[in-house]
This record gives structure tokens, sequence and C-alpha cells, in this order.
């Protein structure tokens, strides 16, 4: 934050606030490019090739200890919930390269937009999340209620059966969001439970 904010004072720029709270740097010469480039280089920010693309387009609201509405963590937690996504989606034979959007809040006020998100995660007590499924990549459909009541450590009962059913069935370029309206929750639904009472059956 402090060489952020060096930057920006050194070079007079206008910053921009994206829906996705992501920061754009504006008005940036093409001689200031290579030191402003180094300066956050040596400050510890990485390439977004770099980075995971679930972290790229992952948003989580700052829920506990923060909030007093939160009923789950969020922020806090969402780190280590992404690498089990990731863990999943390796399992299951998806790329390090394919990416799902991911929100985390940790109550249903929604701060971080879990409701337009292709995996929504929102608070519903102690541990305990509501997924949301349905939303796509650019935020242009809205997500809808699939599961209540799901504890933290259970997740992977649930996303490896969604993920591997995914990557089986799923069109040509057909993003996670996408593939689960097309499919229909009763369908999914099946699939989840069929996996949970014997994995070799889904």
């Amino acid at each position: 934050k402090k060489t952020l904010r060096e930057i920006i004072e050194k070079y007079n720029l206008d910053v921009s606030i994206t829906p996705n709270q992501n920061l754009i740097l504006c008005g940036i010469d093409q001689a200031w490019r290579e030191p402003i480039t180094t300066a956050l280089a040596q400050a510890g920010l990485l390439e977004p090739k770099d980075v995971d693309p679930l972290n790229l387009t992952s948003m989580a609201c700052p829920a506990l200890p923060l909030c007093p509405l939160a009923q789950a963590e969020a922020e806090r937690g969402i780190l280590p919930i992404l690498k089990r996504i990731r863990a999943v989606l390796n399992k299951v034979g998806i790329k390090d390269s394919e990416s799902v959007v991911v929100r985390i809040t940790g109550c249903p006020n929604g701060c971080a937009r879990p409701y337009m998100a292709e995996l929504g995660f929102v608070g519903d007590g102690p541990k305990s999340y509501q997924i949301w499924l349905g939303g796509t990549p650019n935020q242009s459909t809205l997500a809808e209620s699939f599961m209540n009541k799901v504890k933290l450590d259970d997740i992977e009962k649930v996303l490896e059966p969604l993920f591997s059913y995914w990557n089986s069935t799923r069109q040509e370029g057909e993003s996670f969001g996408s593939f689960t309206n097309r499919t229909g929750f009763d369908k999914l639904k099946e699939v989840v439970d069929k996996w949970v009472e014997s994995p070799s059956a889904a």
C-alpha cells in the first residue's frame, strides 16, 4: 500500500476502482511504465500470469471479526477455500488455467455480490454456508440458492461431483455458471446425492 501511494503521488496519477474491486492506474506515460512496474514488483505485486485465475476474480466481504452481521468467515477464510477449490478442480481433471468466479460473504447481505457469482458462498451459521450457483463470468446473470447449511468441512462433498459432472458433460467453452443453468438444479442435486452415497456411481 505504501508503494502504491508513493507511485500515485509521484506521478500524479488518477485511480479508478472497478466493480470487481481492482485498481486501475490511469494516465501513465510510456516512459513511466518500467519504473512503476519495477517498483510494484519490488513491493511484492505479482503479475497476473503468476496468480491462480481463481484468485484474480474472487471477492470476499470483511466479515469476522469486523462486521457484527457476519455469521461465518469470508475475507480471512477465502484463500484457504480457494486452495481447496483448486485442489478439487485438479482432482477431476480441470486445468490450472481454467477458473470459476467465486464470491464469499459472511452473511446474506451479500456485500461481495455472491448472488452474481458462478459459485457463491453465503454464511448462514458458524462455519456454515449457503451455496449459490448460476452466475456467469461477466456477472450478467443472477445466481440461485443451491444448498443451505453446508458445513465448511464438507464443501468438497458438494464441489467434487459438480465439477466432475461439469468436466465430463459441458459443451465446448461452456463456463461453470452457464453449465449449471443449462443442466438445472434438480439434476445437479441428484448428481451430488449419488456421489455422496457412492462416489464411483456418479
